[in-house]
């Protein structure tokens, strides 16, 4: 199944909860496709269910997946419910938070840096300003391969954790063309797209986001994009 956001959510729910359990743990992907099927719930507003499915499929607790896979997947689903309203997810970035720090303690893997922006943006900002100073020194050495787009992103997650939408949307709306450079599918990346439509939202900017949504609904159907299109609308 291709990484994409791009199938009807009915028909990705229905294909994923068949393969899932019958194909239990017999493909490195089966923690992302899970993850997959989280994102669909999301997108229905079945905040509850995708936290279920994260409890069941995803959590880094005994999963036989890539770090990488792991790491990633797990921070950016409890930073998505974060972002959806979901609260009492303390516990679960507690863990997210002690495997990133045993896999990846210094920054190198680019992707999973930004990951940990969420994590540390979420639950500890000396940690965040510790990477982010790693990634700027290796930016200044040529290795760090996103570039300062990286680092930037970091920078906005942060203020957005930290309920500074304002700053969010300063820092965070150049870096939307920039998000390629990652890397990652669309669906990956979407995560702050979705997270910089919510700051302009939350700040009163909506329409700065407006070309952003109506490009996504384009490019796919999404109940939340056009809901969020039609508040934007009204700013």
């Amino acid at each position: 199944m291709r990484c994409s956001s791009r199938a009807d959510g009915a028909e990705g729910r229905s294909f994923l909860s068949n393969w899932l359990p019958a194909n239990d743990r017999t493909s490195f992907l089966q923690g992302h496709l899970a993850w997959h099927l989280a994102l669909i719930a999301i997108e229905e507003g079945d905040a509850d269910g995708a936290l279920d499915i994260y409890e069941q499929h995803i959590k880094p607790a005994g999963r036989p997946y890539p770090p990488l896979n792991i790491y990633t997947d797990t921070a950016s689903l409890l930073w998505r419910l974060s972002v959806a309203g979901k609260s009492g997810l303390e516990s679960h970035w507690k863990d997210v938070a002690a495997y990133g720090d045993g896999y990846f303690p210094k920054a190198g893997a680019h992707f999973a840096d930004v990951h940990h922006a969420l994590v540390s943006a979420t639950s500890n900002n000396d940690a965040l300003e510790a990477r982010l100073a790693e990634m700027a020194v290796r930016d200044a050495d040529g290795k760090l391969a996103p570039g300062p787009a990286a680092i930037g992103l970091g920078r906005g997650v942060a203020a957005f954790a930290a309920g500074d939408h304002d700053n969010a949307v300063r820092i965070l709306a150049p870096l939307m063309p920039e998000l390629v450079r990652i890397g990652g599918s669309h669906a990956q990346r979407e995560l702050w797209e979705d997270t910089f439509i919510v700051a302009c939202l939350r700040a009163g900017q909506g329409r700065q986001a407006t070309g952003l949504i109506s490009e996504r609904l384009h490019r796919r159907p999404s109940r939340r994009d056009l809901a969020w299109s039609q508040e934007a609308a009204r700013q």
